[in-house]
């Protein structure tokens, strides 16, 4: 389960390996901070939602996501867009006919291990992490039919980190993200702005009581370009913290009311200060320990996207606007952000000509079925200009079936 443990953390680096928000700029490179990118004013920023869901896609759980993601999905952003998910997906038991379909309604997919077994008590040789981590991602992209390169971004096996060794992995593979750390304030309700997503050019360190990578293991080293979405705590109404939503202290018999409320109060701390993008982060069990979980779920996330301000969004759509940053009236300059768009409105001319050489082959096709046709009648025997051809293969004029061209025989006995 992915609970915070005791902070262990790596030692603060050296005043000369920090971040430096003159050096490290966007789209590529980012400090970690509070700040909001762009700096920006928080009402002209999208708060964003990110949705995500860990662990293996089976006939025991598809049915819960098919439902919050059907074929016509009531869930639309203000552009009319999908509401979208980022799934986590682990084990080679986990079908890929589901996440195909996932995929194919807008949805994204990243590795979280073939097998999601490593603890904290047996770590991984670098060997392994590639096996497991790169190994997923190639099976994803065999399920789903996506290229490698779009299979963007991993998260850790119980938020295990790997140290130097999980991110030098990272790098050399090209994921364009991880989303294993968590931070916030452990022991009471973070009265701060949350932290926004950073790149790991440098060892992550926040020298506030905002901490980040608050776990072992947490990098020492920098990993150019490659992004860091970090699980911001969330808090119960009464101050307890959890790293993911579905591990956060909850009763069990916790009613839908109840469970709306605790997400609406973590949502607003994002929503009314920084907009720092809110996260929902989940295992499928959640929905059994907690049966008024999944209810609440749907309710939250249906009421909260009727929001003009308010967008539903995947990790790589998130981090495509954090490098990016637009103000909330130039958002349709983000492409990622878009409807998918059908061959009339990508290329018309394309469209046109696709439509043109499939119309010509429907009429060289039924050209051919009638020759072919005619063929077969003639071959059958069938009238030709009012000959029928005998078994002898010669053509003899029909006997006229009009009386009066009727002519009695005489014989030869009575002439």
């Amino acid at each position: 389960m992915d609970t915070p443990r005791t902070s262990t953390a790596t030692s603060p680096p050296s005043s000369a390996e920090r971040c430096h928000p003159t050096t490290c700029q966007l789209p590529d490179c980012r400090c970690v901070g509070t700040d909001i990118p762009g700096n920006l004013d928080p009402r002209e920023v999208p708060q964003m939602i990110l949705f995500t869901i860990d662990d293996e896609i089976t006939a025991n759980t598809f049915p819960y996501y098919q439902e919050i993601f059907p074929a016509k999905s009531p869930m639309r952003n203000p552009n009319g867009c999908r509401a979208t998910a980022t799934f986590f997906v682990s084990d080679i038991r986990s079908d890929m006919s589901m996440v195909k379909t996932l995929v194919e309604r807008g949805n994204e997919v990243a590795s979280h291990s073939l097998t999601h077994e490593l603890s904290y008590k047996h770590a991984w040789s670098p060997a392994v992490w590639d096996q497991q981590i790169q190994g997923m991602r190639q099976l994803l992209a065999q399920g789903t039919g996506l290229p490698v390169t779009q299979i963007r971004g991993m998260r850790a096996p119980n938020l295990q980190l790997g140290g130097d060794v999980q991110y030098s992995m990272l790098k050399a593979r090209g994921f364009l993200y991880d989303s294993s750390m968590y931070g916030g304030t452990l022991e009471k309700e973070d009265d701060g702005p949350p932290l926004w997503p950073f790149t790991l050019d440098y060892p992550p360190y926040l020298p506030t009581i905002h901490a980040v990578c608050d776990q072992s293991d947490c990098p020492t080293r920098g990993y150019p370009q490659l992004w860091e979405v970090p699980l911001v705590r969330l808090y119960t109404l009464d101050g307890r913290s959890c790293a993911m939503t579905d591990v956060c202290p909850l009763k069990e018999d916790a009613n839908t009311t109840e469970i709306v409320a605790f997400l609406r109060h973590n949502f607003l701390r994002h929503y009314t200060r920084n907009r720092a993008p809110f996260m929902i982060s989940i295992h499928p069990r959640w929905f059994t320990r907690v049966p008024s979980s999944y209810p609440a779920l749907k309710q939250f996330l249906r009421n909260i996207t009727q929001e003009p301000d308010v967008w539903q969004v995947t990790l790589t759509q998130m981090l495509d606007w954090v490098r990016d940053p637009k103000p909330l009236s130039r958002l349709h300059e983000l492409p990622s952000w878009q409807c998918p768009q059908t061959l009339w409105e990508k290329d018309p001319n394309k469209a046109v000509g696709i439509l043109f050489t499939f119309a010509t082959f429907a009429v060289l096709f039924a050209v051919l079925v009638i020759v072919t046709l005619l063929v077969e009648l003639r071959n059958a025997g069938y009238l030709v200009n009012g000959l029928k051809r005998p078994k002898g293969g010669h053509y003899k004029h029909l006997p006229s079936q009009d009386p009066d061209d009727q002519t009695e025989e005489t014989s030869p006995l009575t002439s």
